[in-house]
């Protein structure tokens, strides 16, 4: 799986996802600025949205998985997406920096913006 870099100068990132209900949605990420990654220790992300069928997806936290690296996961799990109704979807993962972050201490900023298209699963189907 591809980790795809996301620039403190170029926030928040846009994606478009789809999913079949019940499959996981790894979207790994890290955070850099002028090509330097960075740390998010003491940082808190955050994943609210909506997702297809009205159902809420409020202030979730994401555990860095390489703080130091700014690296983290804003991707949804099996178990989030099994719960969804097939449609149209979005949500926000969004860093309030540590207050001594070397670049935007004490901000808050959201970092990735997603649009989630869920399509059935062929078991909830009969098929």
């Amino acid at each position: 799986m591809a980790t795809y870099t996301l620039d403190v100068n170029e926030l928040p990132h846009r994606r478009e996802i789809a999913v079949v209900a019940g499959d996981d949605v790894p979207l790994l990420l890290q955070l850099k600025v002028n090509s330097t990654a960075v740390n998010l220790t003491g940082a808190t992300l955050t994943l609210d949205g909506t997702g297809p069928g009205g159902v809420a997806m409020t202030g979730r936290t994401i555990t860095p998985s390489d703080a130091a690296a700014g690296s983290f996961d804003g991707g949804l799990t099996a178990a989030e997406t099994a719960a969804f109704s097939p449609g149209t979807g979005r949500y926000q993962v969004e860093c309030k920096f540590a207050s001594g972050d070397a670049n935007l201490p004490g901000k808050t900023k959201t970092l990735l913006e997603v649009t989630l298209t869920v399509r059935e699963n062929r078991a909830t189907i009969g098929g």
